[in-house]
């Protein structure tokens, strides 16, 4: 029952590499747009995808987004990391929206317990006027404990 009719793509291509426990990867993730209305669903988060500072979690982008990403992760024992560098730039107009980067450190204790701290830093570019979050550097900073029973 929805009174817009538009069409909209979304695809997302990722190539990665390891050896031992060493993983690097490039992706490349687009969520169209159509009559000025993005791609936008219900049916999953963006955080895993479009960066952990959550600039892109909670709005429809309206000029529709393309996001260059590439990767590493490691383990050694009991610790294990993560990097990952997103370049965000719309599909209209091809505004550079901005730029984030990601890191994850994880510490096994033991089998039931870990350690874990997020970093997530967007850096803004053009930014996007109808998605104000984008207009602004954001740094999050997460530690979690978790213990599994």
């Amino acid at each position: 029952n929805n009174p817009l009719r538009y069409q909209t793509w979304y695809a997302m291509a990722e190539f990665g590499v390891q050896y031992r426990s060493h993983k690097w990867g490039v992706g490349y993730e687009y969520l169209g747009e159509d009559q000025g209305i993005g791609f936008n669903t219900s049916l999953a988060t963006n955080h895993k995808f479009l960066g952990w500072a959550d600039v892109f979690s909670r709005y429809s982008n309206n000029d529709g987004l393309k996001d260059l990403f590439i990767s590493y992760e490691g383990r050694n024992g009991k610790l294990r990391w993560k990097l990952v560098g997103h370049s965000f730039a719309s599909v209209r107009g091809d505004h550079n929206i901005g730029y984030e980067f990601d890191f994850e450190l994880a510490w096994r204790y033991s089998r039931k317990l870990e350690y874990k701290l997020l970093v997530a830093n967007y850096q803004t570019q053009d930014g996007l006027p109808l998605a104000p979050a984008t207009g602004y550097d954001l740094s999050t900073w997460l530690l979690s404990v978790t213990y599994n029973l």
